[in-house]
């Protein structure tokens, strides 16, 4: 594994078709493994066009892609500031088990953090690190149900069925939180972007590009 790359999606990617078939394939079978009805035709589509917009972030190795992330704006508070959800990532076997999909966890955060300066972000998991590791992030730790009526998930979401399987949801609400909690997450956060693999200064030019052209 040479120096990764976390790069925001766009049309300036170079990205080989059997490496968007793989990730494509990973993302099926992730759905199939938590228990989900993957609806195979729409995941295949939108990530095709996806890693096209900044609505995706991939992960490359030299001109390999191993790995792809994604967020979506899916719902609006009642104040009108956008709630957006961290989607299903999926990363390349050979390079799960290295902190590939915590890097890109957090390059993701930061990247929504830059395009919506006051979104509320949102995420279903699994992951005992992130229910152990959020809250001093900042983030609360809430209910399935909770997390879908924040992602506006429609009726054919199994929830019952999420909470059987250990989902739970996490919720950033920089209003909701208090001044010394607000203090505490900016530090960790700032340690967070400090142990970014080699090759993660990248994302940050982009995402300077992305500030410049008021994105």
């Amino acid at each position: 594994m040479g120096n990764l790359e976390y790069l925001v999606g766009g049309p300036h990617l170079e990205v080989q078709d059997e490496d968007v078939d793989q990730m494509f394939r990973l993302l099926v079978e992730g759905c199939k493994k938590d228990g989900q009805d993957p609806m195979v035709e729409q995941i295949r589509d939108e990530m095709r066009e996806g890693i096209r917009t900044p609505g995706y972030i991939v992960v490359m190795d030299d001109k390999k892609m191993v790995g792809v992330g994604s967020f979506k704006v899916v719902n609006k508070t009642e104040d009108g500031r956008p709630i957006v959800e961290l989607r299903r990532s999926a990363i390349n076997p050979n390079y799960q088990s290295q902190y590939v999909g915590h890097h890109l966890y957090m390059v993701a955060i930061k990247i929504v953090e830059t395009l919506y300066p006051n979104a509320v972000i949102v995420a279903a998991t699994r992951s005992r690190y992130l229910k152990k590791s959020s809250p001093k992030r900042g983030y609360r730790i809430v209910s399935v149900p909770e997390f879908a009526e924040l992602a506006n998930l429609g009726d054919e979401t199994d929830l019952n069925s999420m909470e059987e399987r250990g989902f739970f949801g996490t919720v950033f609400d920089q209003a909701k939180l208090s001044p010394i909690e607000k203090v505490q997450a900016k530090a960790q956060r700032f340690t967070d972007s400090l142990i970014l693999l080699p090759g993660g200064d990248k994302i940050f030019s982009v995402l300077s590009k992305l500030k410049s052209l008021g994105r």
